[in-house]
C-alpha cells in the first residue's frame, strides 16, 4: 500500500475519534460539574432534613409540656410538672394504665397535703395558738414593711444618684474657680513683672544721672588744675 493512501486513512479515521476525544472530554467535566452540584444538594438536604428533625423534636417536647401543664395545674400540683415529665414520658411506654395509676398516685399525694394543711389551724387553736385572723394580721404587716424596705431602698437610690451629679457639680465649680485663681496669680505676676522692670528704669536713669554728675565734677577739676597751670605760668613770666 503506497504511503500516500495510508497518510489519507490515517486522516479520515483519524478525525472521528478527535471528535469523539474531545466530545468524552466535554462529558467528563459536564459529570463531574452535575457530581459537585449533586453532593452540595445532598448536604443541603442532610442539614434540612436534621433541622426538620430538631423542629419536630422540639415540637414534640412542647407539647408534651403544654399537655401536663394543663394536667398538672388543672389537678393543682403547681410547677411539679416540669419534674415530673420524664417519669410520665417512661410510663407512657409502659401503657395507658401505668400513667393513669402515677396521675392517681399524685392525687391522692394532694389530697393528704390539703387536709393536712386545714388540720393546722385546728390544731394551733386547739393548743392555744393564733387564730387565722392574727396570721392575715402578720401577713399584712410583713406586706407593709417590705413596701417600705423597698421605698427605702428606692430612696436611698435617688439620694445616692442626686449626691453623685451634686459632687461632679462642686468638681466643676471648683475647676472653674481654680481657674480664676490661676488668672488672677498670672495678672498678679505680670503687674510684679511691670513693676520689677520700672525700678530697674528707674535705678539705670539713676546711674545715668550720677555718671553724668562725676563726669562734671571730673570736668570742672580739669579746668581748676588748667586754671593754676596758666597762673603758675604768669607768675614765673613775671619775675
Amino acid at each position: 500500500m503506497p504511503v500516500n493512501e495510508l497518510v489519507r486513512l490515517v486522516g479520515v479515521y483519524s478525525t472521528p475519534w478527535e471528535e469523539k476525544s474531545a466530545a468524552l472530554k466535554k462529558l467528563h467535566e459536564d459529570y463531574e460539574v452535575k457530581q459537585r452540584q449533586l453532593h452540595i444538594a445532598i448536604k443541603r438536604l442532610q442539614l434540612v432534613d436534621a433541622h426538620s428533625k430538631r423542629i419536630a423534636r422540639e415540637k414534640r417536647i412542647m407539647n408534651w409540656e403544654k399537655l401536663f401543664a394543663k394536667v398538672m395545674s388543672n389537678k393543682g400540683h403547681g410547677r411539679r410538672w416540669k419534674f415530673l415529665i420524664e417519669t410520665i414520658k417512661q410510663k407512657a411506654k409502659l401503657g395507658l394504665e401505668h400513667v393513669q395509676e402515677f396521675t392517681r398516685q399524685l392525687d391522692e399525694s394532694d389530697e393528704e397535703e390539703e387536709e393536712e394543711e386545714d388540720d393546722m389551724p385546728t390544731l394551733q387553736l386547739k393548743h392555744g395558738g393564733e387564730s387565722p385572723s392574727s396570721t392575715s394580721d402578720k401577713v399584712s404587716k410583713m406586706r407593709k414593711v417590705t413596701a417600705l424596705v423597698t421605698l427605702e431602698s428606692e430612696f436611698s437610690y435617688v439620694y445616692h444618684y442626686f449626691t453623685i451629679i451634686n459632687n461632679n457639680d462642686d468638681d466643676d465649680d471648683d475647676d472653674v474657680d481654680g481657674d480664676d485663681d490661676d488668672d488672677d496669680d498670672d495678672d498678679d505676676d505680670d503687674d510684679d513683672d511691670d513693676d520689677d522692670d520700672d525700678d530697674d528704669d528707674d535705678d539705670d536713669d539713676d546711674d545715668d544721672d550720677d555718671d553724668d554728675d562725676d563726669d562734671d565734677d571730673d570736668d570742672d577739676d580739669d579746668n581748676n588744675d588748667d586754671d593754676e597751670n596758666n597762673n603758675n605760668t604768669n607768675n614765673n613770666n613775671n619775675k
